[in-house]
């Protein structure tokens, strides 16, 4: 072998070695100060059913493992009539994504409140309900309202061995 070609050989594989450390080293996949902390977005931040317009928010910008969430619902009616609407409040629990699997991640309720409403013409009403369960460590975690025809959620970014916090913007 010529020595051209042992370099060629050495320089591809500092290139490479280079391209993996930037790719996937700690600071390639997100990590930072607080490892703990996942930040949420909601996608869709209100829902509206039947003219009612519906939106969902946390009672405090950050969550734990094993905390308990606040969520607060607001609903108003910007209609000429008065509208009973149900409006079902849910947080759901997934494992991380396997990246070699082909299987797709089904989230799994772990907790289902139904909020019935009464709303009067131009009527606003908030209702604050603290959910019974704690949210479990290593799992990407949904929170997320529903009528009957359409579901709105937030939902966390999870990351394998981290315990997710969620974060509302």
């Amino acid at each position: 072998m010529k020595w051209q070609d042992v370099l060629a050989v050495a320089a591809v594989a500092a290139v490479t070695m280079a391209f993996t450390l930037v790719a996937f080293g700690p600071t390639g996949v997100g990590a930072g100060d607080d490892v703990q902390a996942l930040r949420a977005e909601i996608v869709e931040p209100t829902l509206t059913s039947q003219g009612c317009q519906f939106t969902l928010k946390t009672d405090k910008p950050a969550y734990r493992p094993d905390e308990t969430a606040t969520l607060e619902l607001s609903a108003a009616n910007p209609t000429d009539k008065s509208v009973e609407t149900t409006v079902w409040l849910n947080i759901t629990a997934s494992s991380p994504r396997d990246m070699l699997s082909r299987m797709p991640i089904i989230p799994k309720p772990i907790w289902i409140h139904e909020c019935k409403l009464t709303l009067q013409p131009g009527e606003t009403k908030t209702v604050r309900v603290t959910a019974d369960v704690k949210l479990p460590a290593g799992q990407s975690i949904g929170i997320g309202m529903s009528d009957r025809d359409t579901s709105v959620t937030a939902r966390t970014l999870s990351l394998p061995q981290q315990a997710p916090a969620i974060t509302q913007r």
